[in-house]
C-alpha cells in the first residue's frame, strides 16, 4: 500500500514537473522587448528578405560578366547512319573499290577568345550594381529598423493607455460605491448614482476599445517583424531615449553626409556614365580569336587524325540608323535628371530636419505642460472626491475631475512615447539608427 502511495506521489511530481518544462518555452516565446524584436525583424522580415536576395543577385551578375573575359570552349559531336555505304578508291582492292560502313561519326572542338571589345566597361557597371544594391539593403534595414521601433512604442503607447483606463475603472467603481452608498443613506439623489453608473460604463466602452487597438498594435509588430500575428506577445517596457545633439547645422550635416539617398543617386550617376561609355564603344573594332580542331571517320574514330584552324576576326559597326546617338542623348538627359534629383534631395533633407527638430521641440514644450497638468489633475480629483464624501462638493465635480485626471494620464503618456519615435526617427533621417541599434540597443539586451 505504501508503495503504491509512493509511485503515485513520484509519477504526480514527475507529470508536474514535466508540464513546468514544457510550458516555460511557449511563455518564454512570447515575451519581447525592443532588441529582440528588431534582432527577429532583421532576420525575417519580407522586404529585407528581398532586398537580400536581390544583393546576392547582383553578386552573381557581377561574377557572370567577370566570365564574359573567359575563353568559351565548347566540343561537338555527331553519329550519322548512311542509307547506302560510301564507296572510295583503293588500290590495294582487287576491284580497286573498297566499302565503307553505313556509320559516320564526327568530332570538334573550338576555342574562342574575346580581345578586345567594351567588355570592361560591362564589368563597372555590373560592379556598381553591387554596390547599388548593397546601399539598397542598408536603406530597407534602416527603414525596417525605424519601423519597428516606432511600432513597439506604440504597442507600450496603447498598453500603458490600456492599464490607465483600468485604474480610471477601478476609481469609477469605488466613486459609484460611494455614490450608492450615500444614495441608499439618503444624503443624495438617485440622478448621483446613475451619472456614477454611466461615467464608470463609459469608461468600460473606451477600455474595451483600447484593449481592440493595443491587440491591432501587436499583430501590426508581430507582422512586421515576421511571427505569427496569433501568439500572445508580452511586451516590456523600454527606456531607450537617444541622446543626441539637436543643433540644425550638425543634424543636417550628418544627413547629407550619410543619406543613402544621395550614396544611390552617385552610383546612379556612375551606371549611367557607364552605359554611355559602352553606347560610346559600339563604334569601336570588335577583335577576336577563335581556334577550331576537328575529325570525321566512317569506322573507328580517330582523333589524332584531324585538321585544326586558327582565325582572328574583327568586326566594326558602320552604321545603326542613329541609334547609338539617339541613346546617347537619352543618357545625357538621364544624368541631367539625376543632378537635379541630387539638389532636391538635399532640400528635402534640409526641410525634414528641420520639420522633425520643430516637432521635438514642440513635443518637449507640450511634456512640460502636461506634467504641470496631472499634478492639477490630481491634486483636483483629490479636492474633488473629499469635498463629495464631505457633502459640499458635487457628483459631477468628480465626475469631471476623473476624466480630467485620466485625458492628462493618457496625454502625457503618449507625448512621451511620441519624443522617443521622434528621436529615433531623427537618428534615421541622419543615418545613425542602425549604429545607434548595435551599438546601445543589442548590447543591452
Amino acid at each position: 500500500m505504501t508503495d503504491k502511495f509512493f509511485n503515485k506521489k513520484y509519477m504526480m511530481v514527475y507529470i508536474v514537473s514535466l508540464l513546468i518544462v514544457l510550458t516555460i518555452p511557449i511563455r518564454a516565446e512570447g515575451e519581447l522587448n525592443l532588441a529582440n524584436a528588431i534582432e527577429v525583424g532583421i532576420k525575417n522580415n519580407i522586404t529585407l528578405k528581398n532586398s537580400r536576395s536581390n544583393l546576392e543577385k547582383s553578386r552573381y551578375q557581377f561574377e557572370e560578366a567577370k566570365d564574359t573575359l573567359k575563353p568559351d570552349l565548347q566540343f561537338s559531336s555527331s553519329y550519322t547512319r548512311l542509307e547506302d555505304a560510301p564507296i572510295h578508291f583503293d588500290p590495294s582492292s582487287p576491284d580497286f573499290f573498297s566499302e565503307d560502313t553505313k556509320n559516320k561519326y564526327s568530332a570538334g572542338l573550338t576555342l574562342s577568345q574575346p580581345l578586345y571589345q567594351s567588355l570592361f566597361s560591362g564589368i563597372d557597371l555590373a560592379q556598381k550594381n553591387v554596390e547599388l544594391a548593397e546601399l539598397q539593403y542598408k536603406q530597407s534595414k534602416e527603414e525596417i529598423i525605424y519601423q519597428i521601433i516606432s511600432t513597439y512604442y506604440n504597442v507600450l503607447k496603447a498598453q500603458n493607455k490600456v492599464a490607465i483606463q483600468e485604474e480610471s475603472l477601478k476609481i469609477a467603481q469605488e466613486h459609484e460605491r460611494v455614490a450608492k452608498a450615500r444614495y441608499d443613506a439618503g444624503v443624495v439623489l438617485k440622478t448621483d448614482l446613475l451619472k456614477s453608473t454611466i461615467d464608470k460604463q463609459n469608461i468600460q466602452k473606451q477600455l474595451f476599445s483600447s484593449r481592440n487597438q493595443l491587440k491591432t498594435a501587436k499583430r501590426n509588430l508581430a507582422v512586421l517583424i515576421g511571427i505569427d500575428q496569433d501568439q500572445s506577445l508580452v511586451i516590456g517596457e523600454e527606456d531607450y531615449q537617444p541622446e543626441i545633439s539637436l543643433d540644425t547645422a550638425k543634424l543636417y550635416n550628418l544627413a547629407v553626409n550619410n543619406s543613402l539617398d544621395l550614396k544611390i543617386n552617385s552610383v546612379n550617376q556612375k551606371m549611367t556614365e557607364y552605359n554611355k561609355t559602352i553606347n560610346d564603344s559600339l563604334y569601336k573594332p570588335k577583335l577576336n580569336l577563335s581556334g577550331d580542331y576537328s575529325t570525321e571517320g566512317y569506322s573507328d574514330l580517330d582523333l589524332s587524325d584531324g585538321s585544326w584552324s586558327l582565325t582572328a576576326s574583327i568586326t566594326v559597326d558602320l552604321y545603326d540608323g542613329g541609334v547609338t546617338a539617339d541613346k546617347k542623348n537619352q543618357y545625357d538627359e538621364e544624368l541631367k535628371q539625376l543632378q537635379n534629383s541630387r539638389d532636391n534631395f538635399k532640400e528635402e533633407l534640409k526641410l525634414n530636419i528641420n520639420t522633425l527638430l520643430n516637432t521635438i521641440n514642440e513635443l518637449n514644450e507640450t511634456i512640460s505642460i502636461e506634467e504641470l497638468s496631472l499634478e492639477n489633475a490630481r491634486e483636483n480629483l483629490r479636492i474633488a472626491n473629499k469635498s463629495y464624501k464631505a457633502g459640499t462638493g458635487t457628483n459631477l465635480d468628480v465626475i469631471d475631475a476623473q476624466t480630467s485626471y485620466r485625458q492628462s494620464q493618457i496625454n502625457l503618456s503618449e507625448s512621451r512615447y511620441e519624443y522617443k519615435i521622434q528621436l529615433f526617427n531623427i537618428l534615421t533621417k541622419t543615418g545613425q539608427i542602425i549604429d545607434y541599434y548595435e551599438g546601445v540597443i543589442k548590447n543591452e539586451q
